[in-house]
């Protein structure tokens, strides 16, 4: 078995601590994750975004764009 984060090495990935962090773990994104998800995501691309603490550490969540509703949490990992 190897890791989530080694295991979707071809999906863009995110990192972020403090208060960001804090939300994503209880299911919610903050202003400050959204503009940058907005600036790393690429719709054409992408259908998913991993969610990484800034630390070395386990995927914290996927986070996907729905068409004419935003960002969407798909997944939190709770270790």
């Amino acid at each position: 078995l190897i890791p989530l984060d080694q295991a979707l090495k071809g999906v863009k990935s995110l990192r972020i601590k403090g208060q960001d962090a804090v939300l994503m773990k209880n299911g919610q994104i903050s202003h400050s994750l959204r503009t940058q998800l907005i600036s790393r995501f690429n719709p054409d691309t992408d259908q998913i975004i991993q969610i990484l603490p800034e630390e070395k550490g386990r995927l914290l969540a996927l986070v996907g764009l729905e068409k004419g509703q935003g960002f969407k949490i798909k997944r939190v990992f709770n270790y």
